[in-house]
């Protein structure tokens, strides 16, 4: 997954996150790439694979969350100093969802899949970058994963497609 981080005027970060699995230990590599060269960073406090999801947090920072068997951790990355660092779980763990920041700088977690119990959720949860912590907030209409969701100009979240359950 890539996002790309204005850093100051000109400048932007464009993060690259590969999961690679070590004989059943994983580890998480990640690329960053600044003025036009990409430049290996630091692991990921978890591995992760295209099951996961990245937002942009208004600071600069990437809140990476979720992913099959990570049991709802999420990291931080940082590309001032290229690496990343742990924050707190999310309430349930999510593969196969989204996350997008809103108006408020918190990051809107919609539904997903739950590996351990091999359910699609229809619970949402908020995380909130001044605390490094979530909150659950609500359901959606349905279960869900695989889906799209945009940031309405109103300030709502469209959750839509996937496969509704």
């Amino acid at each position: 997954m890539t996002r790309t981080t204005p850093i100051g005027r000109a400048r932007s970060v464009v993060v690259v996150l590969a999961a690679t699995q070590l004989a059943s230990v994983g580890v998480g590599q990640a690329w960053a790439a600044t003025t036009g060269r990409w430049v290996p960073t630091k692991n990921l406090m978890s591995a992760r694979h295209f099951e996961a999801s990245a937002a942009l947090l208004a600071d600069g920072r990437v809140l990476v969350a979720g992913d099959q068997g990570v049991r709802g951790s999420a990291d931080l990355y940082d590309p001032r100093t290229r690496s990343f660092t742990a924050t707190a779980d999310m309430s349930f763990p999510r593969a196969l969802f989204t996350l997008t920041r809103l108006a408020d700088g918190t990051v809107l977690a919609p539904g997903g899949f739950n590996d351990l119990n091999q359910i699609v959720l229809s619970s949402v949860e908020l995380y909130h970058p001044d605390t490094g912590t979530w909150t659950l907030t609500g359901h959606l209409g349905q279960k869900r994963d695989q889906y799209a969701s945009a940031h309405l100009h109103d300030g709502t979240v469209l959750v839509a497609g996937g496969t509704p359950k």
